[in-house]
């Protein structure tokens, strides 16, 4: 949803195109970004939000940005009803008209029919057991700005059915993205309060900018500075200025068991699945409550019990070759089909993945794809996984086969038939690092690209801090700037970026599902094309949207 407008800006969205603003929205559920909060918020400081919010299930991340408006702006003027009981919901969501109230009532009428109905507003639910120390951060006795997160991270453990909160050991911080002055008011708002800052150790997501050079990549004003300074106030609060998506590349990744504080969809998918912490996917806002009382809900996959698998997800035989360039693909396009596939239900996942070998890079990008079109945090990839799990029987089984495959694919951008593939359209940029580029993949980049003298096409990678400063360490940094139109941007990730990096009705090539799926309603391209990492390489070179076909 685009902030400013009230639009639904996502592809293919049932609702895109619709404006929210005034208007009774009913979703059954939210799912990809952390960023929903951060969005709702706008809406409702800038007097664009919906009248009234009703969904099938609880969705926290919907939700926060509602209590935000409330707890530290005053603004309480957006009821957000869960209707649960299958035939309420139908009857809602075939009503010619609803009326909400903010105590919670429900009128709706069909034809010369109408119905009231009494709900309970979302955050109404049983007390949570505090700890002493909890107790003691409510009376105020650490100052006013833990006393307030506290406050908003009890109202969403209430809200999500937790029954105590759990002390993290670290936190990541998604909020630092400009999404517009909401986003900044909030972190100035804590600011305002003094006293401590974060409570835990502390990083941060990528940001809107380079902050190392956002003037000299002719940035607006408008954004560089409003981001600069936003990222700049979670450092005040005592944040690390990592400013990365990829957290599990720094030097110290999650520990498996650890109960952390993360925001970041593909951080957190990883952090779950791939080290075997427990985070729920914490939204926007409530990442930087967790990180200033180093208390979150105990909800969710931070409970052994809710962290086993609902459904079997077995991808039929797609076998690749190690020899083959193309292999790396398989796992965004896999990591999309699959988590359509599991939509609500945590998977256990067989079949032919658990015999290709993978990259920490394949993990990375099957974990940010998942996220992308799954609500749940947490999957269990056989034979990559940190925990081993006997296959049950009694699970409900789902098979993918090589056609759900190429659907996922042709949702990218992909090519299914040679008579389908578009030789003629010129390719304006590569982008490479959504999620942020590891060491291993600048090191195959340079492979690729080393017997080349110029590229035809801009080949932009986005990178964290940490990896840039290992990457120099290696000589990998010089050796990749020395080839014309090669470009590395730092802080900030392809989700973030806009005109004039991307530029206007662009035909983009990228190796990244996630930004193939969000790109079309971010930038609004000519098209957008996934690709391997070799063939991301091949369009950069010529200049041309490759001609490939996927390699299963």
């Amino acid at each position: 949803v685009d902030a400013n407008s009230a639009v639904v800006v996502e592809k293919n969205h049932p609702l895109e195109g619709e404006v929210l603003s005034g208007k009774v929205v009913c979703l059954p559920s939210g799912r990809g970004s952390c960023t929903a909060s951060q969005v709702i918020l706008e809406l409702v400081l800038n007097g664009r939000g919906p009248t009234a919010l009703i969904l099938k299930e609880t969705d926290e991340l919907i939700a926060l940005g509602f209590v935000v408006a409330e707890e530290l702006f005053g603004v309480i003027n957006t009821p957000v009803l869960v209707l649960d009981d299958h035939d309420t919901w139908q009857a809602v969501t075939n009503a010619d008209t609803v009326a909400v109230q903010l105590d919670g009532s429900l009128t709706i009428q069909t034809g010369s029919e109408k119905i009231v109905f009494n709900c309970v507003v979302s955050s109404e639910k049983d007390e949570l057991i505090l700890s002493a120390s909890d107790r003691s951060i409510l009376a105020g006795d650490e100052g006013h700005s833990r006393r307030v997160a506290l406050k908003i991270v009890k109202r969403i453990a209430t809200m999500i059915g937790a029954r105590e909160l759990v002390d993290v050991v670290r936190a990541h911080i998604d909020a630092v993205t400009y999404i517009g002055p909401a986003s900044l008011r909030f972190v100035q708002k804590f600011l305002s309060f003094g006293g401590q800052g974060f409570k835990v150790p502390t990083t941060t997501n990528a940001c809107s900018v380079d902050l190392t050079k956002w003037r000299q990549l002719n940035i607006p004003t408008s954004l560089g500075e409003p981001a600069e300074k936003l990222a700049n106030g979670y450092l005040e609060l005592g944040a690390q200025p990592s400013f990365t998506c990829a957290p599990y590349l720094l030097d110290m990744p999650p520990l498996s068991g650890e109960h952390l504080g993360w925001s970041e969809s593909n951080a957190v998918a990883f952090a779950n699945s791939i080290c075997g912490a427990k985070t729920l996917k914490n939204a926007d806002f409530l990442d930087a409550c967790i990180a200033l009382t180093g208390r979150a809900p105990l909800a969710g996959v931070h409970l052994n019990q809710n962290r086993k698998p609902k459904v079997n997800i077995h991808l039929e035989s797609c076998y690749i070759s190690e020899k083959n360039t193309e292999k790396d693909i398989l796992w965004p396009v896999a990591g999309y089909a699959i988590g359509l596939a599991a939509n609500t239900s945590i998977p256990i996942i067989s079949g032919a993945l658990e015999f290709q070998k993978a990259t920490k890079a394949d993990l990375k990008h099957f974990s940010a794809a998942f996220a992308t079109t799954s609500k749940v945090p947490l999957f269990y990839l056989s034979g990559h996984a940190p925990t081993t799990l006997e296959q049950d029987v009694s699970l409900p089984k789902k098979i993918l086969t090589v056609d759900d495959l190429n659907s996922a694919w042709k949702s990218l951008g992909g090519y299914t038939s040679m008579n389908d593939l578009d030789t003629e359209d010129n390719v304006d940029l590569v982008a490479v690092g959504n999620p942020h580029a590891s060491v291993q993949e600048l090191e195959m980049l340079y492979a690729l690209l080393k017997n080349q003298k110029r590229l035809k096409s801009k080949l932009i990678v986005t990178i964290g801090r940490d990896v840039l400063r290992q990457a120099e360490q290696h000589g990998l940094i010089n050796n990749l700037l020395q080839f014309d139109g090669f470009q590395l941007i730092q802080d900030t990730c392809w989700c973030m970026l806009n005109y004039p990096i991307v530029p206007h009705d662009a035909s983009i090539v990228t190796n990244s599902a996630k930004y193939a799926h969000y790109a079309p309603g971010l930038v609004r391209p000519r098209r957008i094309q996934i690709s391997s990492l070799s063939g991301c390489v091949d369009a950069a070179v010529s200049g041309r949207l490759p001609r490939r076909l996927p390699p299963w």
